[in-house]
């Protein structure tokens, strides 16, 4: 009897709390209140500083001068005529022979004005550098003597693809072509630089006493 009573009381308590629910559910509807979600506030990025500016490197390499033919150059240096010039050309078609060799013996063209007209057209093939901001290469540097540095003004810098990298001066570079040429057995790639840069770079890899930026070129 007493268990049945307690039964009757737990199945009460059960249906009212129901019934609370279902009017509390009702009542939010009709209200017409509707439960909003929290949206996540967002993440603000940093300002990006506007006092810092791009690092620029600037280029090793400057403009290169234009290309001129070799034949060009000898007509501008008055040592040809157009009409010279022409012949060779013609010539050069059904000999194959080099155009300064065929200057040579067709017009009397001396091999010395040939190699100063070569030597201004290799200047528009060859890069220019900062010897300031070149890596150079200790095993580079042992390949020629403190006296030939400077006797024929070249700065051994590293080894590219099997050859020595090898910077001088425009002034000085037949002379340090043909230098390379009997002195350094394997294949050389040339690059150019002030004189002035170089004599202070073999100031410090070569030095010698009494030796200064003055002394490029002159010793014997």
């Amino acid at each position: 009897m007493a268990e049945a009573n307690r039964q009757r009381v737990s199945k009460g308590k059960l249906k009212r709390s129901n019934q609370a629910k279902r009017v509390g559910r009702k009542s939010d509807r009709s209200s017409g209140e509707k439960v909003q979600a929290v949206e996540p506030k967002p993440v603000l990025a940093r300002p990006i500083p506007t006092t810092l500016k791009p690092v620029f490197r600037a280029p090793i390499m400057t403009k290169r001068p234009e290309y001129v033919k070799l034949g060009e150059l000898l007509v501008r240096g008055g040592l040809l005529s157009d009409e010279q010039r022409n012949e060779i050309v013609e010539a050069q078609k059904n000999s194959g022979r080099p155009f300064g060799d065929l200057a040579e013996r067709m017009f009397g063209v001396s091999p010395r004005a040939i190699e100063r007209a070569w030597g201004q057209q290799l200047l528009a093939l060859l890069s220019r550098v900062d010897l300031d901001r070149e890596d150079i290469d200790p095993l580079a540097l042992s390949s020629i003597s403190r006296r030939q540095a400077w006797q024929f003004e070249v700065f051994p810098l590293r080894f590219l693809s099997g050859a020595l990298v090898v910077c001088t001066s425009e002034e000085n570079l037949i002379r340090a072509m043909k230098f390379a040429g009997w002195r350094i057995s394997g294949e050389c790639q040339f690059v150019l630089t002030e004189r002035t840069q170089l004599g202070s770079m073999l100031e410090k890899h070569f030095p010698i006493d009494g030796m200064t930026l003055g002394s490029v070129g002159m010793v014997a």
